[in-house]
Formats: structure tokens, sequence, C-alpha cells
């Protein structure tokens, strides 16, 4: 679910994996170095979800691990929306 509502969000998937973890990066901002850094600090500073950056070859991308089999489609909404917010707040 987490990969369809990335995907809609144009996100783009880095990692292929049947394990419960996604890399993944924006396209438009794949020129910025500090851009899934910042991404990601700002969404683990907010407390609303734990997230990392994960290196994928000479790429930054962020990662998302669903760890809790009562994750639902609610807190990849909230998941969700803290990315796209964060991502717009960065492209200025």
């Amino acid at each position: 679910m987490l990969k369809e509502k990335l995907i809609q969000n144009n996100w783009t998937i880095d990692n292929d994996t049947d394990l419960p973890v996604l890399c993944f990066s924006d396209e438009s901002s794949a020129e910025d170095p500090d851009f899934t850094t910042t991404v990601a600090s700002n969404i683990v500073n907010s407390g609303k979800a734990w997230i990392s950056t994960y290196p994928i070859g000479d790429r930054s991308t962020i990662r998302a691990c669903i760890t809790n089999y009562s994750t639902s489609a609610n807190e990849l909404e909230t998941l969700l929306d803290a990315l796209n917010d964060a991502r717009a707040k960065e492209a200025g």
C-alpha cells in the first residue's frame, strides 16, 4: 500500500524487494545532495514518523520500513502527508 501511495504522489521507488522496506526519492530533487537528509530530519523531528536515509549506489534515498503489523492506511497517510509537505517546503 505504501509503495502504491508513493508512486501516486510522484515519488520514485529505488529498490525492489519483498521485504517491508522501501527506498524512494524525488526525481526533481535528485541534484540536491541535502534533499533526502533534510526531508527525513524534518519528519523525524516532527514526531509524526521515523524514517531514515540510505544510499543506493551514488544516490541518497529515503527509507521507510513497516515494522508493526497493526500499521493502517491512516498511519501511511500521515507519513505521506508529511513527506509531501516536506518536499514542498524544500522546493521553495
